[in-house]
C-alpha cells in the first residue's frame, strides 16, 4: 500500500506509507516529501512506527541480521503470528521485560500451554507506570495465575545447543531453561 485517503467532513486523512518527509514548514503548513511532492496540512501526524529494542546479550543474534532461532521481538502483528506458530510444541518460554507488552506476551504464551517466566531488570513490574506498592500487587497477581517472575535480573547470554535455543543466563550466574525467548 503506497497510500490512501479518507475524508469525512470536516476531517481528511492521507496516509503516505513509504514516503519520507524531508522538510516541514510549520508556518506555511507544508510538508515536503522525498518523492518531490508538497502537501498542505491543517494538522500533521507523523507516524514513524516502532522497532523492538534488543539489549546487548551474547548469543542473541545468529548473524548480523537474524535473531537466534526461538528468539522473538514483540511489536507487530507479524511478530505475534510468528510467536504463535513457533510456540506450538514448545514447553518453556521466557519473556524479558516486565512492562505491559511483556506481561501480555507472557499471558498469551501461557494461554497456549507454555510454562512462562518473566524476567525484569528492576524490582517492580511495569515500573514506568506503577509505584513499588502497586507493582507488588501486580506481581502477586501474575504469580497467582502461574507465571514465574524474576526481578532485578540482568540477562547476559542466550544459551544454545547446536544453534537451538536452550536457555538464558544472568549476570549472577543463574540460568533458566527455555525453548522460546521473547524480548
Amino acid at each position: 500500500v503506497t497510500g490512501f485517503q479518507t475524508c469525512a467532513l470536516p476531517i481528511c486523512i492521507e496516509l503516505r506509507a513509504g514516503v519520507r518527509v524531508v522538510r516541514i514548514d510549520p508556518f506555511a503548513r507544508i510538508v515536503q516529501a522525498n518523492d518531490g511532492t508538497a502537501v498542505h496540512y491543517d494538522k500533521l501526524i507523523l507516524a514513524t512506527g516502532s522497532r523492538s529494542f534488543f539489549p546487548p546479550i551474547d548469543g542473541l543474534w545468529a548473524d548480523d541480521k537474524t535473531l537466534t532461532p526461538g528468539v522473538f521481538g514483540f511489536r507487530s502483528l507479524d511478530d505475534c503470528a510468528s510467536m504463535i506458530d513457533y510456540a506450538a510444541g514448545k514447553s518453556n518460554a521466557v519473556v524479558i521485560g516486565g512492562g505491559l507488552l511483556g506481561l501480555e506476551a507472557a499471558r498469551g504464551l501461557q494461554n497456549r500451554g507454555l510454562n512462562v517466566h518473566v524476567v525484569h531488570a528492576t524490582s517492580t513490574l511495569m515500573n514506568a507506570q506503577l509505584d513499588d506498592t502497586a507493582g507488588a500487587i501486580l506481581r502477586r497477581s501474575v504469580e497467582k495465575i502461574g507465571i514465574t517472575v524474576h526481578t532485578e535480573k540482568v540477562t547476559t547470554e542466550v544459551l544454545t545447543d547446536n544453534r537451538a535455543l536452550c536457555g538464558i543466563a544472568f549476570s549472577d550466574g543463574t540460568e533458566i531453561v527455555c525453548d522460546m525467548l521473547v524480548i
